[in-house]
């Protein structure tokens, strides 16, 4: 009998040693390693002002030569959208600076007097 009872106390005690350290251990959970990526969504739709429409302000008026920007773009503030046909502002341009020459050739001439051929002439034909 004293067997049988030592065997009812060691039989539990070793299945539980048994389970508590013949188990292995679990290994931890691998831990998922998150990306940060900029989101970029597209959807149909249309742009309206939150505040009073856009103002767009001019420096020249004139025919527009080459677009700069394409629909959808992003903007920033002084950006270049699109460039002028200059060839009528460059032909003003030299149209005033040679009527600018002339003149200066008229004030450098006033300036110098007139020639003693041109008094001997003027009092010949007086």
């Amino acid at each position: 009998m004293t067997k049988l009872r030592y065997l009812v106390l060691i039989l539990p005690l070793a299945a539980g040693s048994y389970l508590w350290f013949g188990r292995e251990t679990q290994p931890a959970a691998a831990q998922p390693t998150v990306l940060a990526r900029p989101v970029v969504m597209s959807a149909p739709g249309r742009v309206e002002p939150q505040r009073d429409p856009v103002k767009l302000a001019f420096e020249a008026q004139g025919r527009i030569a080459e677009i700069l920007v394409e629909e959808g773009d992003a903007v920033t503030a002084n950006q270049v959208l699109a460039r002028l046909d200059d060839r009528l502002a460059r032909a003003r341009v030299a149209a005033a600076e040679a009527g600018f020459a002339q003149a200066r050739a008229r004030h450098a001439f006033a300036r110098r007097g007139p020639r003693h051929e041109d008094v001997a002439a003027a009092r010949a034909e007086a």
